[in-house]
């Protein structure tokens, strides 16, 4: 057997050629029978053997075999192969940090399609007899509309971790990558003072999950499954798909794997030049406007917002042309033109007037729905325009959702964000992106 040490990590190539990750940070299940422990990565097809219930111990994944790796100043490669896939798995680390980010490629070798059902991002392995079952925690973040990032830490005994079999998972599902939990988590130890924290880097769907089984502990991460998202991928061969990004940190204290995080995630941050001299930004939407905007009120607040020092003054829901003075604003929704009623001047005499007063002027649009009432946009899309899901309308509470690869929607959405920049006067527009699809569409799609 020979070992391949990274930083944090180290795997074991065992004497049949098998990869087992046999140390993660000081999590170190090295002295336990490697029979017991998952590898670190998971592939399932069509056909498989993964059950509801846990991710892993897939018979994919146990043909298996180590093929090389290298190690480069910053990162490892681990190429496996069956006779079916091959699995490229890369670790990356960075200068100042102890994280290490993980990434899966997993390609077709096959001459037909192969359906991929599970392609995890990383699992871990980790000891915890019966005695020490009491200083295991659990950070996980919960995230609400008005309460975001609650942390919520609980002990292996109230997840039901202290029995055979048990599985503590949570998932994300649609493309609000953070709609009620984040996808983020720390491992806390408190018998030996040590943090283990990751991120799941998806903007869409998510998976962790914690399994007790025969008395070690396996922590799988990634993306979207069949089981959990209805989710699968056919791959051509020799086409590859790329799991989404998992990254881990460590520390011997809350603050310092937080700080180890915190500086992994100023490495991977994009640099743009709108970042820099953060402007402040007032939207007259929530607490007080309330989908009423006017003209009368904006001229009156603008003044007071200027004094304030704001850089920016954006108008919300209600500009638009799509008013049902019975409040029902999102059945109407997706025409995107001013609002005379409101607005009688136009919009462009308000952005003037906004300029005037030293402020950038901006508008609000959800470009992702057509309100259900709105019986022209509706028609003007046709059928082919929207999401559907067995031949119906995907709907978000009031409105459907468009198909933007339909280039009717591109075309009409374009000219929509011309009309604002080019006649309204927008500097600035704030796109929301509230509308959830679920699992999604089966519209020119194998799987939702």
């Amino acid at each position: 057997m020979k070992q391949i040490v990274f930083g944090g990590f180290t795997f074991t190539v065992t004497e049949q050629n098998t990869v087992i990750l046999t140390r993660c940070y000081g999590l170190d299940t090295s002295d336990r029978p490697l029979s017991r422990r998952i590898t670190f990565c998971e592939v399932d097809t069509a056909g498989g053997t993964i059950g509801y219930n846990r991710t892993f111990g897939a018979e994919e994944t146990r043909n298996l075999r180590y093929v090389s790796h290298e190690i480069t100043e910053n990162t490892l490669k681990i190429v496996q192969q069956s006779s079916r896939v091959e699995v490229v798995s890369t670790f990356q680390a960075y200068d100042d940090t102890n994280s290490v980010r993980v990434t899966q490629s997993v390609k077709n070798r096959t001459d037909a399609d192969l359906c991929l059902e599970l392609a995890n991002t990383i699992g871990i392995s980790f000891f915890a007899d019966a005695k020490e079952i009491k200083n295991w925690y659990f950070h996980k973040f919960t995230n609400y509309r008005y309460t975001e990032s609650l942390p919520d830490l609980r002990s292996f005994h109230d997840l039901a971790l202290n029995n055979q079999n048990a599985v503590f998972h949570v998932e994300n599902v649609g493309h609000a990558s953070s709609f009620e939990n984040l996808p983020q988590g720390i491992l806390e130890n408190r018998n030996s003072g040590e943090f283990l924290m990751f991120q799941i880097e998806s903007y869409y769907d998510w998976f962790y999950e914690i399994t007790a089984d025969h008395g070690l502990y396996h922590m799988q991460l990634g993306g979207p499954t069949a089981v959990r998202h209805a989710w699968n991928k056919v791959l051509k061969p020799n086409q590859s798909y790329q799991t989404v990004p998992v990254a881990f940190a460590y520390g011997t204290s809350l603050n310092q794997v937080a700080g180890e995080m915190t500086k992994y995630r100023r490495h991977i941050m994009a640099v743009n030049e709108s970042d820099k001299d953060l402007p402040a930004i007032y939207n007259e939407y929530m607490h007080y406007s309330w989908d009423s905007p006017n003209q009368d009120r904006t001229r009156k607040t603008a003044v007071s917002v200027a004094k304030s020092g704001c850089d920016y003054y954006v108008i919300d829901c209600g500009w638009h042309n799509s008013i049902d003075w019975d409040g029902k604003i999102y059945r109407a929704f997706g025409t995107w033109h001013e609002d005379l009623g409101r607005f009688p001047e136009g919009i462009k005499k308000t952005a003037e007037f906004v300029n005037s007063l030293g402020m950038k002027f901006g508008l609000w649009i959800g470009p992702e729905v057509v309100g259900k009432d709105n019986q022209s946009m509706i028609d003007y899309y046709g059928d082919e325009g929207f999401l559907t899901r067995d031949g119906k309308k995907i709907s978000h509470g009031t409105g459907y959702l468009l198909d933007f690869r339909n280039p009717k929607v591109r075309d009409y959405m374009s000219k929509t964000i011309d009309r604002m920049v080019e006649e309204y006067g927008c500097d600035y527009i704030k796109f929301d992106g509230c509308p959830n699809p679920g699992l999604g569409t089966d519209k020119n799609s194998t799987s939702l």
